[in-house]
């Protein structure tokens, strides 16, 4: 029964941010960060028991495979597209993957951070369930990884209209496939909201980012190993 409270809790909480956000339509009162922020002050102040709570919404895990699966529907329509646009679409998500990988690098030098939190921030740009598989392969912290990976795509979904109108990006698949690439399936609701042809191409980047990412990084990290060795 408390399961089902949780939940109840859970859905309630963001349904109020939600209703916030379609009223005003603004970046800030973006439904998930709000969700999520008052989720945890409910849980630091013990109005609800962590313990509890996690694993009375079990439920809500389940269904984030699923849940990531559907955005497959908008790229199922948009396939005539993906037939035209494959070659640029695979050069921007190599790029997008790429200069994730670079940025993490960069700064977790310039910061001096070890080398946990390093391994633990690199997968921050795919989604959830791809993201920490692939940080336990690495030597990653699953649960700091699934820390940057909402940050990520909060972020992302907050202020990618403004970089993409300050970069001039006017083309729908180049700002679909740059949400997409960088801020996964919370970045996707931001392009869904855009156009039918930007939610499909960052629904199609969510995919092959995950991917390439898997795929690249353990080569990325064996690279470096040898160079700096």
């Amino acid at each position: 029964m408390m399961q089902f409270i949780y939940v109840l809790i859970t859905l309630m909480v963001f349904a109020v941010f939600h209703n916030l956000y379609q009223r005003y339509k603004r970046p800030l009162p973006n439904p998930l960060f709000w969700s999520i922020s008052t989720l945890i002050a409910l849980i630091v102040t013990n109005v609800l028991p962590y313990e509890g709570y996690r694993e009375g919404t079990q439920l809500i895990n389940f269904f984030l495979g699923p849940a990531t699966v559907v955005l497959a529907i908008p790229m199922y329509r948009q396939r005539e597209l993906l037939k035209v646009y494959w070659k640029p679409i695979l050069i921007g998500i190599c790029f997008s993957v790429a200069a994730s990988a670079l940025c993490i690098t960069g700064l977790s030098t310039v910061l001096k951070l070890s080398d946990s939190l390093y391994l633990s921030l690199l997968p921050k740009s795919i989604t959830t369930p791809i993201g920490i598989s692939l940080s336990e392969v690495i030597g990653g912290i699953p649960a700091l990884t699934v820390v940057s990976i909402i940050i990520t795509g909060i972020v992302g979904a907050m202020i990618s209209p403004f970089f993409l109108d300050l970069a001039r990006v006017k083309h729908p698949i180049a700002k679909g496939i740059g949400i997409g690439a960088s801020s996964h399936v919370v970045g996707t609701t931001k392009a869904i909201e855009m156009g039918e042809i930007e939610g499909a191409m960052s629904s199609l980047s969510i995919a092959l980012a995950g991917v390439t990412t898997y795929l690249a990084i353990p080569l990325y990290l064996m690279l470096l190993s040898k160079i700096f060795v």
